[in-house]
C-alpha cells in the first residue's frame, strides 16, 4: 500500500501556499481596481476575470486534498486512484499563464513595434496551452497513481515550453524597453527600474515553472512537484499585478510620474533657439518628467492631454516612446520638433 505523506502531504504544503498568495492577490486586486479606475475596459476586464480563475484555483486545490484525506481517509482507494478533481489544476493553469503571457507580449510589441518577438511568444504560449489542457485531459483519462509515469513525457514537455516562454518574456521586455532609452537622465532611470521589475517577475514565473519541472522529472516517487505547481498559477497573477500596480496612481498611464507636472498641467514654454522661460531660466530644455507609459492604459480624454517631448513621447498610448511634437497640458500648446517655436494654431 502506497505511503500517504509522498503522495498528499506536498499537495497540501501547496495549498497552504497559494492560500497565503491568494490573500497577496486579492489586497493587489484591490488596490488596482481602486486606485486604476481609469484603465481601458479590457484590462480592468482581464483582471475580473483572473480573479475569478484564481478563485477557482483555491476551490478546485482544497478540495484534491479534501478528498483523500478527510473523505477516503483511511481507505485503500484515496492512495490508488487520483483526487476527482486533480485535472482541474493542469487546466487552470493553463487559463492563467497563457493569457498573461499573450497579453505580456501584446506590450512587448507595442514597446518595440516589431511583430517577430511577440509572435514567438504567443507561439510558445499558445503551444504550452494545449499542452496544458492535454495534461489534464490525460490525468483525467488515467486516473491512477501506479500509471503517473505515462504523465511524464506530456508534463515535461507543458512545464518546459511554459519555462522557455516566461525566460523569452523576460528578455524580450528588458530588450524592448533598454531600446526605448532616451538621454533623458530621468526617463532613463524609470526605464531601468521598469526593466528590474520585468526582470524580477518574469524571472519569479520561470523560477517557478523551472522548479515544478525539476521536481516532476527528479522525484518521481513522490508529489512533489504539487508544492510549486499549485501556487503557479497565482505566481502568474501577482506578477502582472505587481506591474499593473507599480504606476503612479493619479496618472494610471504611467509608471510614475513628477507629480507636479502631471497634476498641475504646468505648461513648458519653449523660445527659440533653446532657451526656457517656464521656471525663469535660460539655456535648454526643461527635463522631462520621470515616467515611462506602461500601455493603452487610461480613458480617451487622458490619452490625449499625454505628456509629449521632442525625441521622447512618454504617454499612455500603446507603449510608445517616438519623436513628436510636444503636447503639454491643456493639449493646445504645441511645438515643433525642428526649431522649438511654437505653432500657429
Amino acid at each position: 500500500m502506497p505511503s500517504v505523506a509522498p503522495l498528499f502531504g506536498p499537495m497540501l504544503i501547496g495549498t497552504a501556499i497559494n492560500i497565503l498568495l491568494y490573500g497577496i492577490m486579492l489586497t493587489q486586486m484591490f488596490t488596482y481596481h481602486h486606485r486604476y479606475t481609469a484603465d481601458a475596459w479590457w484590462i480592468r476586464l482581464f483582471m475580473v476575470y483572473l480573479l475569478l480563475i484564481e478563485t477557482a484555483v483555491v476551490v478546485i486545490e482544497f478540495g484534491i486534498v479534501y478528498q483523500p484525506l478527510v473523505l477516503e481517509f483511511g481507505s485503500l482507494n484515496a492512495v490508488i486512484n487520483f483526487p476527482t478533481l486533480l485535472p482541474g489544476d493542469a487546466l487552470l493553469i493553463a487559463l492563467v499563464s497563457c493569457p498573461i503571457q499573450l497579453f505580456t507580449a501584446w506590450r512587448i510589441k507595442v514597446i518595440s513595434s516589431s511583430y517577430v518577438l511577440p509572435a514567438i511568444i504567443c507561439f510558445l504560449s499558445i503551444g504550452s496551452f494545449g499542452l496544458g489542457i492535454t495534461t489534464g485531459i490525460r490525468v483525467f483519462l488515467i486516473g491512477q497513481f501506479a500509471r503517473e509515469t505515462i504523465l511524464v513525457g506530456t508534463t515535461t514537455t507543458w512545464l518546459a515550453t511554459t519555462c522557455v516562454c516566461d525566460v523569452v518574456i523576460a528578455v524580450g521586455m528588458t530588450h524592448a524597453l533598454l531600446s526605448r532609452k532616451t538621454g533623458f537622465k530621468q526617463v532613463d532611470s524609470q526605464i531601468n527600474r521598469i526593466v528590474r521589475l520585468s526582470v524580477e517577475t518574469g524571472s519569479l514565473t520561470a523560477a517557478a515553472a523551472v522548479i515544478d519541472l525539476a521536481l516532476a522529472v527528479g522525484i518521481k516517487s513522490a508529489a512533489a512537484n504539487f508544492i510549486v505547481d499549485f501556487p503557479l498559477s497565482t505566481i502568474y497573477t501577482c506578477s502582472v499585478l505587481a506591474l499593473l500596480n507599480s504606476r503612479e496612481p493619479n496618472n494610471p498611464a504611467l509608471l510614475s510620474g513628477s507629480r507636479d507636472a502631471e497634476r498641475n498641467g504646468r505648461s513648458l514654454q519653449l523660445r527659440s533657439g533653446g532657451s526656457s522661460s517656464g521656471n525663469g531660466g535660460s539655456g535648454g530644455m526643461t527635463s522631462p518628467p520621470a515616467s515611462y507609459a506602461l500601455g493603452n492604459m487610461g480613458s480617451p480624454r487622458e490619452r490625449s492631454n499625454s505628456v509629449r517631448y521632442p525625441n521622447v513621447n512618454v504617454h499612455g498610448h500603446d507603449f510608445e516612446m517616438k519623436a513628436h511634437v510636444r503636447m503639454y497640458g491643456s493639449g493646445t500648446d504645441q511645438y515643433s520638433p525642428g526649431s522649438m517655436t511654437k505653432v500657429p494654431e
